[in-house]
């Protein structure tokens, strides 16, 4: 369905980000940047990665969007989108009313006799959903295709448009945010001062360690 790999390139996103906060956390543990200078510096990586992140997912749905229109038109039959937001309303309205199994079977029959095809095909596709037998299988035979495109197109609303899939997706899986890998901070003796007595006083300084997945 995508043009992209959206997976792989997530990944080297995210590859990258992280190469980038242990060369940033390798500079202060090498005493080359203050710790100052590390904070700003990996807030500024991660605030580019998820900027690039970002930018990948709406590419992402945009391709989705693209690919549900172009399903639509097959169920529809018709590209002009008057047709289509005719037929988006009339479906939401005969949704609402799939219970009424006699109101649908009345609304697709005057569908019929006025050749409203718009109108026979959004009830027809409730009625496919909804198992009401005696509008899908008369529509069936008077269009072959109809039921095979109703259901490509229900299969990918049930896949695409899952009330969930955008929180599981971007929230837990592989499209999550990029955060900083979980770390700890060691102190280790860095050298020695010596004091007005000419001591050698030892010194400490913080260390950064990023700790591998799993």
């Amino acid at each position: 369905m995508f043009k992209e790999n959206y997976e792989k390139e997530m990944t080297a996103i995210r590859t990258e980000g992280e190469q980038a906060l242990h060369i940033v956390a390798g500079q202060f543990n090498d005493g080359k940047i203050s710790q100052s200078e590390w904070k700003q510096t990996r807030d500024k990586v991660l605030e580019l990665s998820n900027q690039k992140r970002n930018e990948l997912i709406e590419r992402r749905e945009f391709d989705i969007d693209r690919a549900e229109e172009v399903l639509l038109n097959k169920v529809v039959g018709a590209n002009d989108e008057k047709d289509m937001n005719r037929y988006r309303d009339l479906y939401s309205k005969y949704s609402e009313k799939a219970n009424d199994k006699d109101y649908l079977i009345r609304e697709y029959e005057t569908s019929i006799k006025l050749n409203d095809t718009t109108a026979g095909k959004a009830c027809a596709s409730v009625a496919v959903e909804h198992g009401i037998k005696e509008i899908a299988n008369d529509y069936s035979i008077r269009d072959e295709s109809f039921i095979n495109a109703i259901n490509e197109y229900r299969g990918f609303k049930q896949k695409w448009r899952a009330f969930d899939r955008k929180f599981i997706e971007y929230q837990c899986n592989h499209f999550a945010h990029i955060r900083e890998p979980r770390k700890s901070v060691e102190k280790y003796e860095a050298g020695y001062n010596v004091n007005d007595s000419g001591q050698r006083v030892p010194f400490f300084r913080d260390r950064i360690i990023y700790h591998k997945k799993g």
